[in-house]
């Protein structure tokens, strides 16, 4: 499972919070407190529980499940933007670093692919249309699916309620299902 994130980090110039994603996730998990983080992360440990990922190791801490997933930024630098005025900055982003995108996704292989209000980016890349996609239930967004591929075009994931995590879970563990 690959989510597409908008930036790596904060370095306090635009925002509040100073923050650098690889040193939260590389701390102790207990003390990781972060929305964005704290909800893939529960995404994560209810997909693996849905589909009965039975030979993998229960982590200590609910937030060790970020070890079995991957991410990667649109953005490689940080985002001189607002969440209000973010799409301009990715869409900027995109058109300089798509080959380095591509490229990361070809060096993962992911099978699934959860845009954080990112997916829209790679439309063409995936070869996707939204006359192709199927609307979600309980989460209003799109998504893709064949017997090798699963995309999800999420909200980001700071903005996910208990509920869109249950619908997304169920989503793919349906999908798992088909593909494992």
């Amino acid at each position: 499972m690959t989510w597409i994130l908008w930036e790596p980090y904060d370095d306090g110039g635009w925002g509040k919070w100073n923050w650098d994603s690889r040193k939260w996730i590389n701390s102790e998990p207990a003390r990781f407190s972060h929305p964005t983080w704290r909800n893939i992360a529960k995404l994560t440990k209810k997909v693996f529980e849905e589909i009965s990922f039975n030979a993998m190791r229960e982590p200590e801490y609910d937030l060790e499940f970020l070890r079995y997933i991957s991410y990667l930024n649109v953005m490689k630098h940080p985002g001189e933007h607002t969440s209000k005025n973010v799409h301009p900055a990715l869409k900027k982003a995109y058109k300089e670093c798509s080959h380095v995108l591509h490229e990361q996704i070809s060096n993962i292989k992911p099978n699934v692919i959860i845009g954080g209000n990112t997916l829209y980016l790679f439309l063409d890349y995936f070869d996707l249309d939204y006359k192709n996609g199927f609307l979600i239930p309980g989460l209003d967004r799109y998504c893709w699916q064949d017997n090798k591929m699963l995309y999800i075009d999420s909200h980001h994931p700071r903005a996910l309620y208990n509920e869109h995590i249950n619908v997304m879970s169920n989503l793919i563990a349906e999908w798992s299902k088909g593909y494992c």
